[in-house]
C-alpha cells in the first residue's frame, strides 16, 4: 500500500481507526467529450462538471459497503455562485445509469481523466479522533489532503458532516475535492470540499466546503 503514514508511538489506539483512501491517478491528455453544461438553478449561469465518477472504474479493493452507487456520479458546481453550503441550489449532484455514450464513460475530475487509483492509509483529525476516544498528544500529518475517494475528511475548520434530509443520519464521505489539486478551482481561500451521502438513502448527496 502506498504512502503509509507513520503514527507516533503515543497513538497506538488511533491505528484501530485506519481507513484506506484512494488518490486518483490522472491523465489530462486523454481525449474526452464533456456533457452539455447544466444551467445553475440559482443564477442561470453554465455550471462546471467537477466530478464524473463511473462505478465500473472504482478500485477493486473498495469495501463492500462503499458500492452503494451503480452508474455515474456527477457533481456539477456553479463557480459564479461559489456557494459553500451543502444542499445549495448552485450544486447539482446526481446519479445516472451506466448507459452513457462511450465517450462519456470515462471517470474524470474536471478536465483530467482518472486512469487509476493509489491506495493510501488515512486517519481522523484530532477532533474526530477525540470523539472516538483517542486523546492525542501529538499532531501527525493526517488526514490525507488533496483529492481522494473515501478515507477521512480533511476538515479545514471544524467537523461539518451534513445530515440526511430524509432520516437525519450523519452523512459519510464519498469524495474529497481539494483546491487546485486536479481541479482548476480554489474553494474560497485554499479551502477543501467534500462530497457526502447518506448510508440509508444513497440518492441523498451533498457537497460542502470550508476555507481558512
Amino acid at each position: 500500500m502506498g504512502d503509509t503514514m507513520t503514527l507516533p508511538q503515543s497513538l497506538p489506539q488511533l491505528a484501530a481507526h485506519r481507513k484506506t483512501a484512494w488518490k486518483p491517478v490522472t491523465d489530462d491528455h486523454t481525449p474526452r467529450t464533456t456533457p452539455q453544461p447544466l444551467e445553475c438553478p440559482q443564477c442561470q449561469s453554465p455550471m462546471d462538471l467537477f466530478l464524473h465518477l463511473n462505478s465500473t472504474h472504482l478500485p477493486a479493493d473498495l469495501p463492500p459497503d462503499f458500492h452503494r452507487h451503480q452508474g455515474v456520479l456527477q457533481v456539477w458546481y456553479c463557480t459564479a455562485c461559489d456557494d459553500w453550503e451543502p444542499f445549495s441550489k448552485s450544486h447539482i449532484l446526481r446519479l445516472l445509469p451506466d448507459v452513457l455514450p462511450d465517450d462519456e464513460q470515462t471517470s474524470r475530475i474536471g478536465n483530467q481523466a482518472i486512469t487509476g487509483w493509489e491506495a493510501v492509509d488515512d486517519y481522523p483529525n484530532p477532533e474526530e479522533a477525540s470523539d472516538l476516544g483517542c486523546e492525542l498528544s501529538e499532531d501527525p500529518s493526517y488526514p490525507q489532503t488533496g483529492d481522494k475517494l473515501g478515507g477521512w475528511p480533511y476538515w479545514v475548520q471544524g467537523v461539518e458532516y451534513p445530515q440526511c434530509p430524509e432520516c437525519g443520519e450523519t452523512m459519510e464521505l464519498v469524495f474529497q475535492l481539494d483546491s487546485e489539486d486536479h481541479l482548476d478551482h480554489m474553494f474560497g481561500d485554499t479551502g477543501c470540499a467534500h462530497v457526502t451521502r447518506c448510508k440509508n438513502h444513497p440518492h441523498q448527496l451533498a457537497l460542502g466546503w470550508a476555507c481558512y
